[in-house]
């Protein structure tokens, strides 16, 4: 990340999500953890979907089935 792009998201906070959001989160993600998605998704109250065998790309074998349920669910 840049740091005039972080400097940004610190000084402009989201206070109101405003949209219905669905999000798919792999359960091995090793780049976010659960709990920061979980809080995020209290906060805007938005859907979660949690594919335990998946990483954080959601993109291994197997997981093109995952994906394709969940898009169908939610779009």
């Amino acid at each position: 990340m840049r740091w005039d792009y972080y400097q940004y998201v610190k000084e402009h906070p989201i206070c109101d999500w405003g949209i219905w959001t669905a999000i798919l989160y792999g359960g091995k993600d090793n780049m976010q953890s659960a709990e920061v998605i979980q809080k995020f998704v209290r906060k805007y109250l938005c859907d979660l979907t949690i594919s335990q065998d998946s990483e954080h790309a959601v993109m291994e074998d197997g997981d093109r089935n995952i994906v394709e349920k969940w898009l169908e669910k939610n779009i």
